[in-house]
């Protein structure tokens, strides 16, 4: 799967550099500060180690939505440093279920729900383009 990487380019003055994002689903350039990409309408929370921005209160609400986790538990993943969605695409299955209260069986149910989450949005960005194409 391709992550969202930081880069550095040079701007066109060629005497600052200016720091971008790469969108984990179209590639493309994406300004710093941005939730969702430009080109292809991606949610820019699924961006991992790379986020920007703090998405914990939606991180929150994901795992919530995840059996066997309620509001303490998802605490436990902001207290281990999670701040979005990308960052538990990152981890595998033995460093979530470190995770206080976490078992293998959470944990690995948490990791499906996050890639089912991207498997959802990346579907739904193919669609609209194909849609943009009988336009």
């Amino acid at each position: 799967m391709a992550k969202a990487l930081q880069k550095e380019e040079d701007s066109i003055s060629g005497t600052s550099r200016e720091r971008k994002l790469v969108c984990p689903v179209c590639g493309r350039n994406v300004p710093i500060g941005m939730e969702d990409c430009p080109t292809c309408h991606s949610n820019l929370l699924l961006q991992g180690k790379h986020c920007d921005k703090d998405h914990r209160k939606e991180l929150v609400d994901f795992l919530q939505e995840v059996r066997g986790i309620g509001e303490s538990t998802s605490q436990n993943f902001i207290d281990n440093g999670y701040r979005c969605i990308g960052d538990i695409l990152d981890e595998d299955i033995s460093d979530l279920s470190d995770i206080r209260y976490i078992s293998d069986d959470v944990a690995q149910r948490v990791k499906s729900k996050a890639e089912q989450r991207v498997r959802s949005i990346r579907a739904a960005v193919d669609i609209e383009e194909l849609l943009t194409m009988f336009d």
